[in-house]
């Protein structure tokens, strides 16, 4: 619509109109990039939220990442890590793998960085192994051992399981040290055994 105060409201609409039918036409619209995307992304997220589906969503969006605008890439990055769909995170650390473009590979490995599902822990260690810069090691690390630690649906021993999982990986001091500070804050005797 050309009346901007009528685009704006219409967008705000759809925040609570859209069901999950409508997943590819809404994540078409952040394709177009243009001046309403901020308000496009906020009603895709919240849509996302209330979905039944939300891994059809993440589908959609991972889709259109190769056509982003680099502006507005990150957003898409951080709906798909809302997801934390398998597919998500292959896609995600595609880009983090490819140094064809610079600032897209830093904003894949910033989203890398802050992964909230516990579930990809394997393959984000798997990544890990790539990753030579160690600040980028430690954040990585970092955000895996966080999924974890904040991990809902996991007991204390799972928790556990899973952080004693990530110390073969670490190859500094320092990286060990995050996880063994994450087992203590559990603070459950499955972590004090």
């Amino acid at each position: 619509v050309r009346r901007d105060d009528v685009a704006k409201y219409a967008r705000e609409a759809l925040k609570y109109l859209a069901n999950d039918d409508d997943a590819g036409r809404m994540v078409g619209y952040l394709k177009k990039g243009d001046q309403y995307f901020g308000r496009m992304a906020d009603a895709v997220k919240t849509s996302m939220k209330r979905s039944e589906n939300p891994a059809k969503w993440s589908d959609e969006l991972v889709k259109i990442v190769g056509n982003v605008q680099q502006d507005n890439l990150k957003t898409v990055l951080s709906l798909i890590a809302d997801v934390h769909t398998e597919k998500g995170f292959e896609a995600v650390a595609a880009i983090a793998k490819d140094d064809s473009n610079e600032a897209r590979q830093k904003l894949a490995v910033e989203t890398l960085n802050t992964w909230p599902g516990a579930e990809q822990t394997a393959a984000i260690l798997e990544h890990m192994k790539t990753v030579n810069n160690p600040f980028d090691r430690a954040r990585l690390l970092e955000g895996v051992i966080k999924a974890n630690g904040g991990n809902t649906k996991a007991t204390a021993a799972e928790k556990v399981d899973n952080l004693v999982k990530l110390l073969p990986v670490c190859e500094r001091d320092v990286e060990r040290g995050l996880i063994l500070d994450q087992i203590a804050a559990i603070n459950d005797m499955v972590a004090f055994h």
